[in-house]
């Protein structure tokens, strides 16, 4: 990395940032300053989606299982549960979210410089929380329960290959036939691609990465591999299209958004029906500003806990850590899949295979050089697309937690800056969960960055991760999931859903 482009990356990580709210618990405390820092360091080839993922896991698992441990163990631990005490859940999850902060933005992966920016951040808001909290042996106790939950987190997953993949993603990745053979991914040539070796990092919940098998990329010599990313040139251009290319679009049913409407197209803003750009730069939530997919779903969680006026701490962390590795879990098993090798995996994105007019497949008429998608295209392969499998499993995440889909939110993303232009914070409020990532699923494809095999199959593996993790971690102690229960599981009504969409090509 040039000395220039470490200036820029420290200066930014020292800009004005949204600080943590008052301390008001230290749940809500610590995901508000992970929040704070992923906005601050998704710019750097160190912090993309799967390990921020991978912090919220940790972070809001030792907090559970340490507020879990004070207030009498009522639920499954994940790694450390003591028998009941009569601790503050509030010193516990203080002390577990602090430990692991800290452990996590230590590492020399980072660099210096950015430790040096973030850790005292980490400190200012333990500071914060410690002088809210009353002397007594409760505190006492409730500190060290939490020490004792944060380093078990922190040794749990200190090898869990992290830093290695973290290290590898450094490194310029080229898989065999890039540029040469139609189909195989096309690194950026600004930056090396994300994590090529983030599948090989051990899951939270997940029996492997490769636990849930998605279905293999399409042959891209297909008809319907033509007519996906037909449907993606038409939905996601930066620009207008050309007459031939219209009238192609008009042709394969582009004048009724391909159906993508009914499908998924729900957001409101102002009470109307949000634009195709509006949703696709709404859940762009790129690197660099945001806090990128799984972040911007764990601020989803905290506004509608305290919108639904949840302020019970084991609750708070329950979501936390729920939330936290259903989508860890999804980017591992995402971009397990993303980096097979090709043709299973390792697939181009849509700009490339529309700009090349060497005739690769002969049902796609439409290949133009000039054509660019609308948000700028993330530096990892198309298949599968990450984004709908953080979505969907948190969606489900979230309707379980809730027993309900009826909750209706809003949310507001952060600024950002998007091919070179300012993208203002934009608010679109759901009256559902699953609405909300079927948005987010599909905004992909208005993006221009993602084909339809990619976002659905995704959601579908997104789905089959969530019911995983509801049947089997974080239930009441004797007491099976409310999934378990009810004997269903949403892989299987969004397999229902996605499959006659797959068919249609």
């Amino acid at each position: 990395m040039s000395a220039n482009k470490r200036t820029w990356i420290v200066a930014a990580l020292l800009l004005p940032v949204a600080s943590p709210a008052a301390h008001a618990g230290a749940v809500m405390l610590w995901n508000d300053t992970l929040l704070s820092i992923a906005q601050q360091t998704s710019g750097l080839l160190t912090n993309g989606p799967p390990e921020i993922a991978r912090e919220i896991a940790m972070v809001d698992t030792a907090m559970y299982d340490a507020v879990n441990a004070a207030t009498g163990q009522t639920y499954k631990p994940y790694a450390y549960g003591p028998g009941p005490m009569n601790a503050s859940a509030d010193a516990a999850a203080l002390q577990a979210g602090f430990t692991v902060m800290q452990s996590i933005f230590s590492n020399p992966v980072w660099g210096a410089p950015v430790s040096a920016a973030i850790l005292p951040q980490i400190t200012q808001a333990y500071t914060a929380g410690l002088a809210s909290l009353q002397a007594g042996a409760g505190t006492s106790l409730g500190l060290s329960i939490g020490a004792a939950a944060g380093n078990t987190m922190v040794a749990l997953r200190a090898n869990d290959g992290a830093t290695a993949a973290i290290q590898a993603g450094l490194s310029t990745f080229i898989p065999p036939g890039s540029a040469s053979v139609p189909g195989v991914y096309i690194p950026p040539t600004n930056r090396p691609a994300m994590f090529p070796t983030w599948g090989s990092v051990t899951p939270f919940t997940m029996t492997s990465s490769g636990q849930f098998p998605v279905l293999p990329a399409p042959a891209i010599t297909s008809a319907g591999y033509a007519a996906s990313i037909l449907e993606t040139e038409c939905l996601g251009p930066a620009g207008s299209l050309s007459a031939p290319v219209e009238s192609a679009c008009a042709a394969a049913g582009g004048d009724n958004n391909f159906g993508l409407k009914s499908a998924g197209k729900v957001g409101t803003i102002t009470g109307s029906i949000a634009s195709n750009a509006q949703v696709a730069l709404f859940w762009n939530d790129p690197g660099g500003g945001t806090p990128t997919p799984p972040g911007h779903w764990l601020q989803i969680a905290d506004e509608v806990l305290q919108q639904q006026g949840v302020t019970d701490e084991l609750q708070q962390a329950r979501l936390g850590a729920m939330l936290g590795t259903a989508e860890a879990d999804s980017g591992i098993a995402a971009w397990e899949t993303k980096y097979l090798p090709f043709p299973t995996g390792t697939l181009w994105r849509p700009n490339n295979a529309i700009q090349d007019c060497n005739s690769w497949n002969a049902s796609f008429t439409t290949c133009d050089p000039s054509w660019t998608s609308l948000i700028a295209t993330p530096p990892h392969p198309d298949y599968v697309a990450g984004h709908p499998t953080f979505s969907q499993a948190a969606a489900a995440v979230l309707v379980d937690f809730f027993d309900a889909d009826n909750i209706s939110f809003c949310s507001t993303s952060l600024p950002y800056i998007n091919a070179g232009a300012a993208v203002p914070p934009i608010t679109l409020c759901y009256d559902n969960f699953l609405a909300a990532s079927s948005d987010a699923t599909i905004s992909r494809i208005y993006g221009g960055i993602h084909t339809t095999y990619a976002v659905f199959n995704a959601q579908t593996l997104g789905a089959e991760i969530a019911d995983n993790l509801i049947a089997n971690n974080f239930t009441p102690i004797g007491e099976p999931s409310s999934f378990a229960l009810l004997g269903i599981g949403l892989a299987g009504l969004l397999a229902g859903r996605c499959r006659p969409r797959l068919k249609q090509y």
